[in-house]
């Protein structure tokens, strides 16, 4: 091919190609979102109260003097409910083998489409030193075990088997409505948890120092 002849493609040929390549993504992109809002409406209509059920029974420990630990196996969830935010000041990363673990105590396990054996071994851990224990992974069909070892279980089963890109983005809908169901439990309790705000805000460090410091004090 010519140098002239290439010139010639280049001016014709390939931006019609490119716009249909970008036509091809544009449609990946919007089933993606179109399958994120479908089953995030699944999750709203059949899991909300199975939600508040647990956010209220992981406050009730906490409200008694217990904390609350989170756990998952990559450690994703774990940084995504630590030091954000918006979210708890009094969450802590569960210890390995749910070391110090007790029964005022409550765990939440965060596992994907397939639990894996350390997710269902910290669950069974925590559950065995009489914590409670929410989980958020799958519930249903043929891999339960999660849902075995905890008190409650939010079900995240997807079809497509393990890898499928929806876990993350439901898992941490799943974990911020949890959160945002225990803050709100324990405010009715007249027990308002401590919450992070941002270091972007004008006067956060104060707050948090002052937050952390009463945090300290009262455990929530």
């Amino acid at each position: 091919m010519t140098r002239r002849e290439f010139g010639k493609l280049a001016a014709t040929g390939l931006p019609m190609l490119g716009a249909s390549l970008a036509a091809a993504n544009d449609d990946v992109i919007e089933g993606y979102f179109g399958a994120a809002n479908d089953h995030l409406r699944r999750i709203r209509s059949d899991r909300a109260g199975q939600i508040g059920r647990a956010a209220r029974r992981l406050a009730g420990r906490v409200a008694e003097g217990g904390r609350l630990f989170i756990f998952d196996s990559r450690g994703g969830y774990v940084s995504e409910a630590l030091g954000r935010a918006g979210g708890l000041m009094a969450i802590a990363a569960l210890p390995a083998d749910a070391a110090g673990v007790t029964a005022r105590d409550a765990v939440i396990v965060v596992a994907d489409d397939r639990p894996d054996a350390a997710a269902i071994a910290s669950a069974q851990a925590a559950r065995a030193a009489g914590a409670f224990v929410a989980g958020i992974g799958p519930a249903t069909g043929t891999d339960n075990s999660l849902a075995a070892a905890c008190h409650a279980t939010i079900d995240n089963t997807l079809d497509g088997g393990a890898g499928n890109p929806l876990s993350g983005v439901l898992n941490t809908a799943i974990l911020w409505a949890l959160i945002a169901g225990y803050i709100e439990a324990m405010e009715a309790r007249g027990k308002p948890p401590h919450i992070w705000m941002s270091i972007k805000r004008p006067g956060s460090k104060a707050f948090n120092d002052a937050a952390l410091a009463d945090t300290a004090k009262v455990g929530y």
